[in-house]
């Protein structure tokens, strides 16, 4: 039987806990590093793993074969870069990212080490996002209008508190930090688009926040689709929706709930998508993301593409952003 997997975590924070949890099916926790020593010490006490104030002292104690980043977004390009020059593999927390340069630079090292780098996309794994996904491919919608994205969340200001969240050096900006899935889902579907034009607002987090808490973008695609997306954090005390309606000649559907994962509407020539509801607790699917990592690196499996898709995610954030004109 195969060794298993020697796998260590960057970053502590309530995320990783989902991690620690498969790695311990699916493999050995070697370590932990994050410059908070209570948190770190309590991550490590909790999986049973040594821990370190920083990735160089832990990739340089342990040489795991994965680094997996759950560190802040502003992090996952320079840590990881350093991860594949010690001659580990990648597992990042989305986003990939904060710019498209930073995910080629990863990129671009990972192929020239022959080293695996795979982003967690967890919206893919939806099965109403991958029923949706299949109609397209088959045109069971016929020619595709339009759609309508909505990203209502809630994030107030406890959620910013005493954190890296919240500034533009680290976190980003909401579309990296709380709506890259669902940007992941617009580029799977539909692919890169033109945009047309952005807005975005901060109404509700001044002094919080270092970055717009709402906006709007116009998209335009190939083929004559048309697009738009509001997004906000301002929704009252929890999270309200995550959706995604399409438009077409032969069918209209709504993914909805708040992650995007429900069949909330559909209206088709033929017989109904079927497809199981999404269970909110389940709705990272970090079992499957490692499944399908240790699947391809016990195959040789080295291609790039998923890092490539995640790459695409963060440079149509990027273009949304740039695009972005401040309204008072």
């Amino acid at each position: 039987m195969a060794e298993p997997l020697r796998f260590a975590i960057s970053g502590c924070g309530r995320i990783s806990v989902r991690h620690a949890h498969e790695i311990s099916t699916e493999g050995a926790l070697v370590g932990a590093c994050d410059p908070d020593p209570v948190r770190l010490s309590e991550f490590c006490r909790q999986f049973g793993c040594p821990g370190y104030g920083n990735h160089k002292m832990l990739l340089e104690s342990q040489k795991p074969d994965v680094l997996v980043l759950c560190c802040p977004n502003g992090l996952h390009a320079p840590q990881a870069l350093d991860a594949l020059d010690m001659g580990s593999h990648i597992l990042c927390e989305k986003p990939f990212a904060l710019s498209s340069g930073d995910c080629l630079r990863v990129i671009q090292k990972a192929r020239e080490l022959d080293k695996m780098v795979r982003v967690v996309q967890s919206y893919r794994y939806h099965p109403a996002v991958k029923a949706v996904r299949e109609a397209l491919e088959r045109g069971r919608l016929g020619k595709v209008y339009s759609f309508q994205m909505n990203c209502l969340w809630n994030r107030d200001s406890r959620y910013y508190s005493s954190s890296w969240k919240g500034t533009r050096s680290l976190d980003g900006g909401i579309l990296f930090t709380q709506f890259s899935h669902f940007l992941d889902l617009v580029y799977w579907f539909f692919g890169m688009p033109r945009v047309v034009s952005a807005r975005k607002t901060n109404a509700a987090h001044l002094g919080i926040i270092e970055f717009e808490d709402q906006g709007d973008a116009l998209l335009e695609f190939g083929g004559g689709i048309c697009g738009s997306l509001h997004y906000s954090i301002n929704a009252y005390r929890t999270n309200l929706e995550g959706s995604l309606t399409l438009l077409g000649e032969r069918g209209t559907i709504k993914l909805g709930g708040a992650f995007c994962g429900d069949l909330e509407y559909q209206q088709l020539e033929g017989a109904p998508l079927e497809a199981a509801p999404l269970d909110p607790a389940q709705a990272s699917h970090h079992d499957l993301v490692y499944r399908d990592f240790i699947q391809a690196w016990r195959s040789g499996n080295r291609d790039l593409s998923q890092a490539r898709d995640s790459m695409n995610t963060v440079e149509l954030i990027e273009k949304i952003y740039q695009a972005g004109s401040e309204l008072v």
